[in-house]
């Protein structure tokens, strides 16, 4: 930081008692400031994604975390490129930086890996965090520890616990006003100019998922940002799923008249990054739901050894313009008709979200 030490004062043979307490005043500040910063990480930057455990920087350390929080750590995925031409150009949704939202910490592994290697912040903005995941997340590659942040704060075990089998009692935590104020915030805060997130029929129908993508949507259009979407849909059929699914089997939806850029899953690193939730689960023997809430199968992992899934992701807005037709939103509303909610107290939700 610049120093405010004023090294012409005192002035010789004139030294002033007040110029030279001023001086020392300006040292011990700044020479405080500098320690308290070597001290530990602050809560804040832990729940930004640095992980649990406080620990010793130094300041040069400091400084490099913080162009690190800023800018984003672009890693080396096993398979390149991260994203191609489409219906557009790649650098359609490369240019200007990308930010993901997500409802749950496992969604931006399943649905939106390929923008969450390049991501400025990779926002998970529905529950809140409880013990294992930090656990998880202080296993993940620093990579990926970077890009995290938790909107949705921290809550106990035991609460987190009886808001999971309790469906009621996120009512008071999950209202739609509360959901779009983290989102709002997220979306005007980040540096990154398009912003991936669910797409509106939820992925397999998960209302988080459904209203999520409604409220980045809005939120982009709000202040001139981009929104982008997968066409991964998981068809409703028999499964141990309530409503539901077996996660077995995965469709491109097709949206005729969207623009499109193509994002590659990478199998490798998806397994690696799943294998961290799926480890911490084995190894965790209290009360808590496992962190990896998906199954093994994904076309990434299971699709005849070709090592990588290309899926579309589609732009929902452009720099604050609605870039859908209305014929696309046309197949979204049938898309969504054929998917039972998931996740509500009722079938409609329109009391889990009034």
């Amino acid at each position: 930081m610049p120093s405010n030490i004023n090294s012409s004062v005192p002035a010789t043979g004139s030294a002033s008692t007040a110029n030279v307490r001023a001086n020392f005043t300006a040292a011990k500040d700044e020479i405080e400031s500098l320690q308290m910063n070597t001290q530990q990480v602050s809560e804040a930057e832990i729940d930004a994604g640095t992980g649990t455990t406080p620990r010793i920087w130094a300041p040069a350390d400091i400084s490099q975390a913080v162009a690190n929080f800023s800018s984003g750590v672009d890693p080396t995925p096993s398979f390149l490129p991260l994203f191609s031409a489409g219906s557009v150009a790649a650098t359609e949704i490369t240019t200007g930086g990308i930010a993901t939202i997500h409802a749950h910490f496992d969604d931006e592994v399943l649905w939106s890996l390929p923008a969450v290697y390049l991501a400025k912040d990779a926002v998970q903005c529905v529950l809140p965090f409880h013990s294992q995941y930090r656990v998880v997340l202080e296993a993940m590659p620093a990579w990926f520890r970077l890009r995290f942040r938790s909107a949705g704060g921290r809550t106990t075990d035991a609460d987190y616990i009886a808001i999971f089998v309790d469906q009621s009692a996120r009512l008071s935590y999950l209202q739609r006003e509360q959901l779009r104020t983290r989102v709002y915030k997220w979306v005007y805060e980040t540096q990154a100019q398009n912003i991936v997130t669910h797409n509106p029929w939820g992925e397999y129908g998960h209302v988080h998922h459904r209203i999520l993508s409604e409220e980045v949507k809005a939120a982009c259009i709000a202040y001139g940002k981009s929104c982008w979407f997968s066409s991964i849909y998981v068809p409703e059929k028999p499964g141990p799923i309530p409503g539901g699914d077996d996660g077995a089997d995965y469709e491109e939806a097709d949206l005729p008249d969207a623009e499109y850029v193509l994002g590659r899953i990478v199998a490798a690193d998806l397994e690696d990054l799943r294998d961290v939730f799926t480890s911490t689960d084995a190894d965790y023997t209290g009360s808590l739901p496992n962190t990896w809430t998906w199954y093994e199968t994904h076309p990434a992992t299971n699709n005849g050894g070709a090592g990588f899934v290309d899926w579309k992701y589609y732009r929902a807005v452009n720099t604050g313009v609605e870039a859908l037709s209305a014929n696309d939103n046309s197949d979204i509303a049938t898309l969504q008709a054929a998917l039972s909610y998931f996740g509500c107290p009722s079938e409609t939700c329109g009391d889990y979200y009034p």
